[in-house]
């Protein structure tokens, strides 16, 4: 899966949580820069990233994450240690 894949993915999810098809996430991209990006939402996306993408993260992992950038870097090291 390619960085470009995973953010594709993680976007869609967003989206679809939050009822919202306009969705568009960069790297820069933070929690509080989407309307809607709360806790409650942010549990419900980390929990559709692990069913969708088949990684687990640890709580001190998702507390450590800062912008969309810190997730894809944090999935795709994931992805890799898998292989």
């Amino acid at each position: 899966m390619t960085r470009n894949e995973i953010l594709a993915t993680v976007s869609k999810l967003l989206a679809e949580i939050l009822d919202e098809d306009s969705v568009e996430l960069t790297e820069t991209t933070a929690a509080p820069d989407v309307p809607g990006w709360d806790s409650f939402a942010n549990i419900n996306l980390m929990v559709s990233i692990e069913q969708a993408v088949g990684v687990v993260f640890k709580a001190h992992e998702i507390e450590a994450l800062r912008n969309v950038g810190d997730l894809l870097n944090s999935i795709e090291q994931k992805l890799a240690a898998r292989k």
